[in-house]
């Protein structure tokens, strides 16, 4: 992802992403096309949060803690023809600690929606080998089934 629009992101909510250790230190880990999902999830967030017990957010000890663990392109490769090994393998996974089952829906939701939406570019786009059988969702114009 470009930096940018890392940085727009992160920003979003700051308090939410341990940068300094764990996952989160690598940045956002897929292209700038799932961005506007990524930005739809965090402002869902922030809108939910107060319903999310109560207690404040910067109390690391808080049950209505919300904390941003990893966000990347599920790993996942070709195991044989026309078989994949994880059922969301190539498209966004959402990681995260708290939230509501509201949230959690809509981060599965998102989930899916990646898969026919390139990770480059934010196109149309469907989930595919790519270089040595790993699996992503791209568009035509970056490498995926036209």
């Amino acid at each position: 992802m470009r930096p940018d629009a890392e940085e727009k992101l992160f920003g979003i909510e700051p308090k939410w992403f341990n940068r300094e250790r764990g996952p989160m230190s690598f940045g956002f880990e897929h292209g700038d096309g799932w961005a506007s999902l990524v930005e739809g999830l965090l402002r869902l967030a922030q809108t939910r949060r107060a319903a999310w017990v109560g207690l404040p957010q910067d109390n690391p000890f808080a049950p209505g803690r919300f904390e941003v663990r990893q966000v990347l392109r599920a790993p996942g490769q070709t195991v044989a023809a026309g078989t994949t090994a994880g059922a969301t393998a190539g498209m966004l996974r959402f990681i995260f600690v708290g939230g509501d089952e509201a949230f959690r829906e809509a981060a599965r939701e998102a989930e899916v929606a990646s898969g026919q939406i390139c990770e480059e570019c934010g196109q149309p786009g469907s989930t595919g080998p790519w270089k040595h059988g790993r699996l992503r969702t791209l568009c035509g114009r970056h490498g995926g089934a036209p």
